[in-house]
């Protein structure tokens, strides 16, 4: 192969290059407004609990974590056979990267 034929390295443009937009920092509000929208998503998990033949709405307080990723985790009283579930519904929602992370209460309505 000659040197004509070779693939060349792309050049790196200067007006292509953008600084990354500085973080935010955390906003509960928007946070615990993502995890409500997962509303649908509870209720199956109370269809696959001890609580599943209850009528009444049972109400579960926990402490939501949420990391500068974006991922979050979840603090519930010990001993419910829910918590699994829910604790699984946290970590798939997705929050917004922040810039220190944070956290916040959060009743689940089952």
């Amino acid at each position: 192969m000659s040197e004509k034929t070779l693939p060349k390295a792309p050049v790196a443009s200067a007006s292509n290059t953008r600084p990354p937009k500085p973080l935010a920092p955390f906003d509960p509000a928007t946070a615990r407004a993502r995890l409500e929208r997962r509303a649908a998503d509870v209720r199956a998990c109370k269809a696959n609990s001890s609580f599943r033949t209850m009528t009444a709405t049972v109400r579960l307080a926990g402490t939501v974590t949420v990391s500068p990723r974006g991922q979050a985790t979840v603090a519930l009283p010990p001993g419910y056979d829910v918590s699994p579930c829910l604790e699984r519904l946290v970590a798939g929602t997705r929050f917004r990267p922040s810039l220190d992370g944070g956290e916040f209460a959060f009743t689940f309505l089952l």
